[in-house]
């Protein structure tokens, strides 16, 4: 007799001739807003690319190991090209899945050196924020400069490139605050002889916090 055909499951329906494409977003955990956020915006953006794009959500549960996961889930599924994630600790461990196979991803990092092989970044990298900031400051006149950078990598990126600068734009020696506990007292710090520009590389709640 005949074998019986096997019936595709609901993926394979989904995505039968169809370019795969695999988002990983943290859709459960702390962070399932963002997630949810960024997968309503690609799902919105599928109907201005094209209809032989299959999207596959993969959810990186807002940590490290959950990306890398999510990420060795998406491989096994066939993805052409993986779209994440989005946190900067999840990034190295989704490259170390992906490099090596046949699935390129591009991963959103602030951070140029994670990129290689079939690992792209996209992201606002440091050296073109300080290019733009401190460029038009000097464009205005403004050349006597002050940072205040987060106690991380991308804080000493951010202290690299305005080193880098001083010596191309022939500026004064800038002031490099890292930020501590005691941010009010740095601030205060500079009244003794006040910047014209202050460069602040921090987001989220720290600026809002910092903003007063």
């Amino acid at each position: 007799t005949a074998a019986t055909p096997a019936v595709p499951t609901p993926q394979e329906t989904v995505t039968a001739g169809r370019a795969k494409v695999s988002l990983l977003v943290p859709l459960t955990g702390p962070n399932n807003s963002v997630g949810q956020a960024m997968l309503d915006a690609a799902n919105m953006a599928m109907f201005d690319v094209s209809t032989d794009i299959a999207l596959l959500p993969r959810d990186t549960g807002s940590t490290a190991d959950g990306a890398s996961a999510a990420a060795s889930r998406a491989l096994s599924d066939g993805a052409g090209l993986i779209l994440g994630p989005i946190f900067s600790a999840s990034v190295a461990p989704v490259r170390d899945t992906v490099n090596g196979s046949a699935t390129s991803a591009i991963v959103y990092s602030t951070d140029a050196t994670v990129a290689g092989g079939n690992v792209f970044v996209m992201g606002f990298l440091p050296a073109g924020q300080v290019d733009r900031v401190v460029g038009f400051a000097k464009s205005r006149g403004m050349t006597k400069l002050a940072a205040l950078v987060p106690d991380n990598p991308y804080g000493v990126a951010i202290s690299a490139e305005i080193a880098s600068l001083r010596t191309q734009l022939g500026l004064p020696a800038p002031r490099v605050l890292t930020l501590s506990r005691d941010v009010k007292g740095q601030l205060a710090s500079l009244a003794d002889d006040p910047p014209q520009v202050l460069l602040v590389a921090l987001g989220g709640d720290q600026l809002v916090q910092l903003a007063p």
